[in-house]
């Protein structure tokens, strides 16, 4: 029998012992509503975003997350926007400004949460749930 690679070995050994986890990063522009752009890193994975994200005007970290990823981004921009139009005042109108978008984009029923901090549980469609931690806020979005 022919004798194996030691690099082959080698490396089956190290990825034996590495654990390798993807994550994601998006980066966006979304204009506010004086014209300027905010510069907005979005990460499922903290730490990434931590290195990432260090000079972005907004940071967006991904929590949970079941939707495909044309919706995953809608709901981060979207979100971005209603921040940046109402500011930190009004959670009602950030959470009206999101769910209506979502429901003239998706179709109805979406449902958002937009509080400082705290414990939820809803149920949801399949694909239709994200969870979005945005400085002091956390968005919640999902079908029902």
């Amino acid at each position: 029998p022919k004798p194996q690679n030691p690099y082959t070995f080698l490396l089956k050994l190290f990825k034996s012992m590495v654990e390798v986890v993807a994550t994601q990063v998006q980066t966006y522009r979304v204009r506010r509503p004086d014209g300027s752009e905010a510069v907005v890193v979005a990460s499922d994975d903290r730490n990434t975003l931590d290195i990432y994200g260090a000079n972005a005007d907004r940071r967006v970290w991904i929590k949970r997350n079941d939707m495909i990823p044309e919706m995953a981004q809608m709901s981060v921009v979207t979100a971005i926007k209603a921040l940046e139009r109402f500011g930190s005042s009004d959670y009602s109108d950030i959470a009206e400004y999101i769910k209506t978008e979502f429901n003239n984009r998706y179709g109805k029923t979406w449902h958002c949460l937009c509080l400082l901090r705290g414990g939820f549980s809803v149920q949801n469609e399949a694909n239709c749930y994200i969870c979005l931690d945005i400085n002091d806020y956390m968005i919640v979005l999902f079908k029902q």
